[in-house]
């Protein structure tokens, strides 16, 4: 989708022309996918003009280059004050930076973050994609806070060395799977965990080990 075509203002002075021409070519630049240069030519417009209809295309544009912490504090600063047309192209980039943002997040094992950036659009995802997207990550990162408790690094570590042992496991890296479950289990004891020392002990064929190591982690994550 295109900006908003309408001028900011109607210039009564040489200094809001000079912003007008800036805005009018940072506009033909997005439309015409130089996402850069759009961003140069609104920040000269803004430093010269602070208007919310610049503002509202510096965000879009910092969303458009993937720099969603700076396109959110614009967007923030413009909930209340556009129309609804402008509105409703924020709340898709918002909405969209804000699910960038949250797989970010858990990327890093931040559940907890993943959580708090999802928050704010709970009720304005709309599309099945966004619906099915902001449900998934919604899902993963509250599983993920509430076993591993990621507000601290040793549940980030836990969570980190899980992810790592799931992926040796699904590769049938047995031994490997079990070295990193246990590792997780050390720093902090988890279901999802035991349930993969289990599983490569098993293929390892240590079964006799296998339950009652799964039943002892088990009492731990009570």
């Amino acid at each position: 989708l295109g900006l908003v075509l309408s001028p900011p203002v109607v210039a009564e002075n040489p200094e809001e022309a000079a912003a007008n021409l800036l805005y009018t070519d940072g506009k033909a630049a997005f439309d015409a996918g130089r996402y850069a240069a759009a961003l140069t030519l609104f920040q000269q417009a803004y430093e010269v003009l602070q208007n919310d209809f610049i503002r509202f295309n510096l965000g879009r544009t910092h969303a458009a280059l993937g720099q969603c912490e700076k396109a959110l504090s614009h967007f923030d600063e413009l909930k209340t004050r556009l129309p609804p047309g402008p509105r409703e192209l924020r709340r898709v980039d918002e909405v969209s930076c804000r699910l960038r943002l949250a797989a970010g997040h858990l990327d890093g094992f931040r559940c907890h973050e993943a959580l708090e950036t999802l928050a704010p659009i709970d009720r304005r995802v709309r599309s099945p994609d966004e619906r099915r997207r902001f449900a998934a990550l919604r899902g993963t990162a509250t599983q993920c806070t509430d076993v591993f408790g990621t507000r601290t690094a040793i549940g980030q570590k836990a969570a980190r060395l899980y992810a790592e042992a799931l992926t040796a496991l699904r590769a049938s890296r047995s031994a490997r799977a079990l070295a990193l479950a246990q590792e997780s289990l050390a720093a902090k004891p988890s279901r999802p965990a035991a349930s993969v020392e289990a599983i490569a002990l098993g293929r390892l064929e240590r079964c006799a080990q296998a339950i009652p190591k799964l039943e002892a982690a088990m009492e731990h994550a009570e």
